[in-house]
C-alpha cells in the first residue's frame, strides 16, 4: 500500500476508536479492535473505500464489458464520491483507493485526512496499515495527474510527462 497523504498524522489510528465504514467489512474492523458505528456523526474517524473511476464505452462486447477506460477523474455525480465528501465534512476520513489504473485524486486529497492507495489489498491488510500493525511501504508505479487537462496535454508515447502531477511516479510517504 502507498500512503500519499497523512494530514495531521492521523495514521496510524488507535485501535480503540469508533469508525464509520464504507466499502469495508465491519467484521474485519471489529477484529482489528475498532468499534464500528452506523453513522459518521457517531465516529472518531471514517474509512471510505473507493476505486479509480472509469467508463465502459463498449459494454455489449466481451472485452469492452471488462475494460476500464476513458476519463481518470471522479465526476461530481459519482455516488461514492458524494458519500466520501459528505463523510469527510463530518469526521476525519481515510480514503482507501483501489488503483487498477491511474486516477486523478485532486478532489479526494483536498478533503481526506489521509489517502492510502492499494492495488488489490484485503480489508484485513488495509486495517493493519490504518491501525499501525503494518507500515505503508509502497511507492506509486505511475504518476497521478492533477487534472484531465493535464492528461489530454500528455504525449501518448512518453511516460510520466504530465505537467505538475499531483503525485509523481514513485511517490509514497515512508514515515508517518
Amino acid at each position: 500500500m502507498v500512503l500519499l497523504t497523512n494530514q495531521k498524522a492521523i495514521l496510524p489510528q488507535l485501535t480503540a476508536g469508533r469508525v464509520f465504514l464504507s466499502g469495508v467489512d465491519p467484521k474485519a474492523a471489529t477484529s482489528a479492535g475498532l468499534t464500528v458505528v452506523s453513522t459518521a456523526a457517531e465516529a472518531d474517524f471514517a474509512i471510505v473505500r473507493l476505486s479509480a473511476p472509469f467508463q465502459q464505452l463498449h459494454p455489449g462486447y466481451f472485452f469492452g464489458s471488462r475494460q476500464h477506460e476513458c476519463d481518470l477523474d471522479f465526476k461530481a455525480d459519482d455516488p461514492k464520491l458524494m458519500l466520501f465528501e459528505n463523510t469527510a465534512k463530518q469526521v476525519p476520513t481515510v480514503a482507501a483507493i483501489y488503483l487498477d489504473r491511474p486516477a486523478i485524486l485532486t478532489t479526494i486529497v483536498t478533503d481526506a485526512a489521509a489517502v492510502l492507495v492499494n492495488f488489490g489489498a484485503s480489508d484485513e491488510a488495509l486495517l493493519a496499515v490504518i491501525t499501525g500493525k503494518a507500515r505503508p511501504e509502497g511507492k506509486l508505479p505511475f504518476e497521478l495527474p492533477r487534472s484531465m487537462d493535464a492528461v489530454r496535454a500528455q504525449t501518448p508515447d512518453v511516460p510520466h510527462d504530465s505537467t505538475s502531477p499531483l503525485f509523481p511516479i514513485f511517490a509514497g510517504l515512508t514515515s508517518r
